[in-house]
């Protein structure tokens, strides 16, 4: 536009289009980065339940070696676990697996690893970080699972107690 001898340049609808871009652009980047740092937490924590899992397992193993390894020994395993794990289970697949309550809905559920070695189950097993089944080494399985099996322990807001005794003139630990 020309205003006597002056030329002026009408920019107020592209200053205001182009703040209003920038504007949105910036919103739609602030987002993003939200949305990223969300999932990035999600895995984060996904990593450090999955951790919890791996070394229940390793001082599980490591508390049974060192009463298997001892004469007699009775002591107090106390660990905390993913908040979405309820139970952990003993199981002997070389008997019948209990078809009643909550053991009976557990055992229908582990008998997929029936053929494995496995005899310690964290459950729900789709909570358990790929290890489900586990198996542990010098465990009197059959005494363990005497009176229910599987025999079941329920964690509580994530913590679990388990009593790992080896009797004097035993071989295997036991665990209640």
């Amino acid at each position: 536009m020309i205003k006597r001898g002056k030329i002026i340049n009408n920019t107020k609808g592209q200053e205001f289009m182009g703040m209003s871009f920038s504007i949105m652009f910036s919103i739609f980047l602030i987002i993003v980065f939200i949305v990223i740092a969300f999932i990035a937490i999600k895995a984060f924590l996904s990593t450090q339940q999955c951790a919890q899992v791996g070394i229940f397992k390793k001082d599980f193993q490591a508390d049974v070696d060192k009463a298997w390894n001892s004469a007699s020994l009775s002591l107090e395993f106390k660990r905390s676990l993913p908040s979405t794990i309820e139970y952990v289970c003993f199981a002997n697949f070389s008997e019948i697996l209990s078809s009643n309550g909550i053991e009976g809905k557990i055992g229908n559920d582990i008998k997929v690893y029936d053929e494995t070695e496995s005899n310690m189950f964290f459950y729900p097993l789709e909570n358990a970080c790929e290890m489900p089944g586990n198996q542990i080494n010098h465990l009197n399985i059959a005494e363990i699972t005497k009176t229910k099996n599987p025999y079941c322990i329920k964690t509580s807001k994530g913590q679990i107690i388990l009593k790992i005794e080896k009797p004097l003139r035993e071989v295997l630990v036991r665990v209640s």
